[in-house]
């Protein structure tokens, strides 16, 4: 299905969606779409910080948590829960998170906390 340009009813910008046509399923998208850009510019943001843009390093991984997981930053075990972080997010154990690595630790986070929202 190709992209169509439109003015969004909801958001009033500019935005691209293939099924702009359906509402209820633009709207769910359009969401969805926005997330993940905003992980993709999130990711890109720290990890170009070090000049490195294909990767996130151990310093930039913190950087990450700190301005993007707050609640997580306040916790008394903080250090422990960012080492268990990065250690998880480094699946091949090479020091660095790759943008795939990224990918799946964030979909793996998000399964857990809606697991935790229920009990």
């Amino acid at each position: 299905m190709g992209y169509i340009r439109t003015k969004h009813r909801k958001w009033g910008r500019d935005l691209e969606c293939a099924m702009c046509r359906r509402d209820s399923v633009c709207e769910m998208a359009m969401k969805l779409q926005d997330l993940m850009m905003a992980m993709i510019q999130i990711y890109d943001r720290y990890a170009s910080s070090d000049g490195d843009r294909s990767c996130l390093s151990n310093k930039e991984l913190v950087d990450l948590a700190q301005a993007e997981f707050p609640l997580l930053c306040q916790h008394e075990n903080k250090d422990q829960i960012l080492k268990g972080v990065m250690g998880s997010m480094d699946m091949n154990k090479d020091n660095k998170v790759d943008f795939q690595e990224f990918c799946v630790f964030m979909c793996a986070l998000t399964m857990a906390l809606k697991d935790a929202m229920k009990k």
